[in-house]
């Protein structure tokens, strides 16, 4: 990447050494791979692209925003999953101040309400869904002598489980996917699973919608387990590497949406051009992030990030020799062994 200088940004390296280190953290894998562009600014550099101060008021709020239902959603969630009844929930919320007055806060709260329960519900539906919640130390050991420690969070019986109440977005999806191949590659006698639960596109208070992503077992005994984790582990861990040298241009969601598409054989840049580019000033695409608007330079159009083509060593066994660009290349490297293991469910 060519340095480049914005107003009030500091120069961009070419190119920083790779990561020095017997051991990688999966808390730091994990936040790659949520945000990769993101990850290399703030681990590497120390840059916040988007350090904003928070600004507090005292006035009473008279209608709520998207980010105002979806903290309100939240923690409304958070409390039902950790034991709360719905009326102690309902009453605790009423108490904070921050509805709405009147019809306008019982109007929000009962569509929140309605979310939150069907999202409750799911969990409750599941084999898992009434098992203490625990978290598993993790230790794995990788081909080159490093390891991958850290925590499994979530963790019920067998099952890494995890219920939001946000949009099931590809971030999601990628956390699940690390930490069912750490816990598979750590403890491959348990015969791990991971269940994601989010709403839908779509879902409203009105007729809530959920989504669930599922990853089995992997197949054969603990040690073919173990084999095939720590493979999938190191192929995380080498992007994960690239990403922490320069900022990769991975995009998550973009991503996500052109292998999907790509693996139904249909033309991946309509799909891919939707989670790039924004939609409206409440859901701007991913080009508006602050990260890489930094990296970037200015929201280019989705053809622009098309145009670089793969660095020499993105090349040969584990690369896909017919994706032409960077930007498809590695997205098929990190989605593919996701895709082909994940069962996706809406209803």
């Amino acid at each position: 990447m060519t340095g480049k200088r914005r107003p009030g940004h500091e120069f961009l390296p070419e190119r920083l050494p790779p990561l020095a280190g017997a051991q990688i953290q999966l808390s730091s894998l994990v936040r790659f791979l949520e945000h990769p562009v993101k990850a290399f600014l703030r681990e590497r550099l120390g840059y916040y692209a988007a350090d904003v101060p928070e600004q507090l008021s005292d006035a009473l709020p008279v209608e709520m925003g998207p980010l105002d239902r979806w903290e309100l959603g939240d923690r409304m969630l958070e409390a039902r999953l950790g034991g709360a009844d719905l009326g102690t929930t309902l009453l605790a919320e009423q108490g904070r101040g921050l509805l709405p007055p009147g019809a306008l806060g019982e109007g929000a709260l009962a569509e929140v309400r309605a979310v939150v329960e069907a999202l409750v519900a799911e969990v409750g539906s599941l084999p898992c869904g009434d098992a203490p919640v625990t978290s598993v130390e993790v230790n794995v050991a990788l081909a080159d002598g490093r390891s991958l420690v850290g925590t499994v969070p979530g963790v019920r019986e067998n099952v890494v489980l995890r219920c939001t109440y946000s949009k099931l977005a590809a971030k999601h999806r990628l956390r699940a996917w690390a930490y069912f191949l750490a816990l598979s590659a750590s403890r491959p006698e348990l015969a791990p699973s991971a269940i994601t639960i989010g709403q839908a596109e779509g879902s409203t208070g009105a007729k809530p919608r959920l989504s669930t992503s599922t990853l089995g077992p992997l197949a054969g005994d603990p040690e073919v387990r173990r084999s095939a984790a720590v493979a999938a582990l190191e192929i995380l861990v080498d992007l994960y590497q690239r990403g922490m040298r320069e900022p990769l241009p991975i995009y998550c969601a973009t991503s996500a949406a052109w292998v999907a598409e790509r693996n139904r054989d249909e033309s991946p840049i309509g799909a891919a051009r939707t989670r790039w580019g924004s939609r409206t000033d409440d859901f701007p695409g991913e080009s508006a992030e602050p990260e890489h608007l930094t990296v970037l330079g200015s929201a280019v159009p989705l053809e622009q990030v098309l145009e670089r083509l793969p660095d020499d060593d993105e090349d040969g066994p584990g690369w896909d020799s017919r994706e032409k660009s960077r930007f498809e290349r590695l997205a098929a490297r990190l989605w593919r062994p996701v895709l082909e293991h994940e069962l996706l469910r809406e209803r």
